[in-house]
Formats: C-alpha cells, structure tokens, sequence
C-alpha cells in the first residue's frame, strides 16, 4: 500500500480517528489504528469495545491495501514532520511503514490489517436527520448530568429516545435531570449509549462542511454519519430510569428570573458555600428570590435576585453546581423556576425559548436543616 497526503490533512485524519482509542487498552490491537488504501480513497478507523470512529477522505493511492500502525506513535510521527507532503509505504515482507516528507525517512512497526476487528454490521431500517446544531444543542443538554467514570453504567449514559415524533436525549444522577427535545419523525425507539460518545462526536461537527448528522439504531450498536466520519457506539444493555416520573406536572410556584443574574449568584454561592453539601438557599418572596449560602470555616453571602413570582412563597435548599449547571443550559436571557413545594423536584427551564432543542433541567431539593 502507498499513498501520498499533505501533512495538515493526515494529522485530522489519524486524530479524528484516534479518539476512541484508550490509554489503557484491555487488547493490544486496539492501541492501533486500522488504514485501509483503495484506488481513490483512503479510510482511518480506530476502536474501543463501547465505540468506534471512521474517516474517509478522497486519496490517490498508488497502490490497495491495509494495515494497522500504533495510533500515539503515528501521531508523535507526524507531529514532527515538516509541513507538505507526506508519503506513507507498506513493506508487507517486513510489515514496516515508511513515512517520508522531505528529505525525512522514518520506519515504524505495522500488522496486518485483517487483525483489526471488524466494523459493526449496520442497520438500513430506518434513519433520523438532524441538523448538525440541533445535534449538538442536543448533546450539550442531554448528556449535562452524566457522571464521568461513574459506578453505575446508567449514570454516565444517556437515553435517546423517539415518542410521538419527538427525539430526547435524557441524562441523570439521581439528584439531578436534564432533557433535551426536539421533533423529529422516526418509528418510536429507545436506547442507551454512553454520553461520552455523544459529547466526542459533537466535539467533531465543527471541522465537517456536512450540515446534517445521520443516527441509525440497530439490535446493539447505534450509527452515526455526519460528512467523511462515521461512527458506532455500544448499546448499554438494561432499563432506563422512570424518567418522566420525575418531571413535575403541575406547579405551586413559579419563578421568573434573569438567566445571567441567577449564574452570577450561584456562583457566588459556590464560593462560601459549605465543602460537604454544597449547598445553597433559595428564598422565594413575592417579587423577590434571596440566594443565601455559607459555612462555618469560610463565610456567608447573601443578595437578593427581582423576579416575576406566580403562587406561593417557599424556601429551596439545593447544591449550587446543579443551579449553574441548568442556569447555564437553558441558553435564554430569562428562566423559570417551577417549584412544587420545599422538598419536591425542582424544574428550571428557558423563558421564551423558540429554538428547536426544547431544554428541561430537574433538580432534588435537599431536605430542610441539611
């Protein structure tokens, strides 16, 4: 196999394709990356056993073949090279790589391509389009209250689903939810992937001209297609939480507030609030919210936020990150607090909200004198 690629592209390339691939590999195969060469393409794959990342890019190669190179190595390679051209040629007899640019020849390890696992099987029952934006919005309030590395598988997913021709993406840990809707038209489905996946293939939409992304759902795998990357993801096996459950239907107070007011407050708050629970008051007076926080080793603050207030006045205990967390999510200048009483699921959503990706954040009060 031979190929020539400028320096620039072939870096995005065996990035892109890299960013599954973990720094502890349970398979040594999979610290390597897979290149596959044809007559007018060439395709960069990389793998973890929860998902997996493909790129294709237009190439004339000189000549067919695959290989799998370690993916840190290649890309310490690279980095060191010089802007330009850069031509990559597979001694198969000895498996060895030979990277040259410029007067520059270096030789890394290869091993056949046919020791990298294989591609998923895709499913071509049905599809869901979204617009990239809407896609990433989506992933950005869906995927919020994931727990990185949690214990529980469920904590770190997220559950896509499609009901009544609305797609949401949905997100917990137990203290806290986010969903994220918007309408799509797809047969009703309901999966769960890992968050992380979602958030790394947002993280590539800005680098693609491609202004949709394409989801397909199959027995265990999820796909998605947006310009020259595809990827899988590992369906997680098991019942999603009774989300919905959670979400309060009805309201005693509701609490319109400036967005940017409540994130500075809640910031403040963080700051003197107590290192244990975190936690900070909401004081909900007629035409008033007050935001108290402290502790006994670091202080005490407290102001007072104007806000439109419907229904009756009430005191909220909970932990300021998760106040920041859906301040900072609902992506409009006011929001509304929707409170069904002191230690009852706390509901924050945008104001005025006409984009297309329709935000719900759910908070758990802590319990009075915590």
């Amino acid at each position: 196999m031979e190929f020539s690629l400028d320096r620039s592209s072939l870096s995005w390339l065996v990035q892109t394709a890299s960013k599954p691939i973990p720094a502890r590999a349970t398979l040594p195969v999979l610290k390597n990356i897979l290149i596959e060469g044809t007559s007018g393409q060439i395709t960069v794959c990389g793998m973890n056993l929860d998902w997996g990342i493909k790129v294709t890019i237009p190439c004339q190669c000189e000549s067919a073949g695959s290989m799998t190179v370690n993916s840190k190595l290649l890309q310490d390679v690279i980095r060191t090279l010089p802007s330009g051209e850069v031509r990559m040629s597979l001694s198969e007899s000895e498996w060895s790589l030979l990277i040259a640019s410029g007067t520059s020849k270096m030789y890394i390890n290869a091993s056949p391509g046919e020791d990298f696992p294989p591609w998923p099987e895709e499913s071509d029952d049905y599809e869901i389009v979204l617009d990239k934006n809407v896609f990433r919005r989506m992933v950005e309030v869906g995927t919020a209250c994931a727990v990185a590395n949690a214990a529980r598988p469920l904590w770190a997913a997220c559950f896509m689903e499609v009901k009544d021709n609305e797609l949401r993406m949905v997100s917990t840990d137990l203290f806290s939810l986010a969903v994220a809707r918007t309408a799509v038209k797809s047969p009703e489905i309901g999966v769960i992937v890992l968050a992380k996946v979602l958030q790394d293939l947002a993280s590539l939409l800005d680098d693609q001209d491609e202004k949709s992304v394409h989801i397909r759902v199959g027995q265990s795998h999820a796909f998605f297609s947006l310009g020259p990357v595809s990827a899988f993801a590992r369906l997680i096996e098991g019942q999603y939480y009774a989300y919905q459950q959670v979400i309060p239907k009805s309201f005693r107070t509701q609490v319109r507030v400036d967005t940017e007011q409540l994130i500075a407050s809640a910031s403040r708050a963080s700051v003197l609030a107590s290192e244990e629970d975190k936690a900070m008051r909401l004081r909900i007076g007629s035409s008033s919210v007050t935001v108290r926080a402290g502790s006994s080793d670091k202080g005490r603050m407290e102001e007072e936020i104007p806000a439109e207030v419907e229904g009756d006045e009430m005191e909220i205990c909970i932990q300021h990150r998760y106040a920041l967390l859906a301040a900072k999510g609902v992506g409009t200048t006011r929001t509304v607090l929707k409170a069904t009483g002191e230690v009852s699921p706390l509901a924050i959503e945008p104001l005025d909200d006409d984009s297309p990706v329709k935000p719900t954040f759910v908070v758990m009060p802590m319990k009075p004198g915590a």
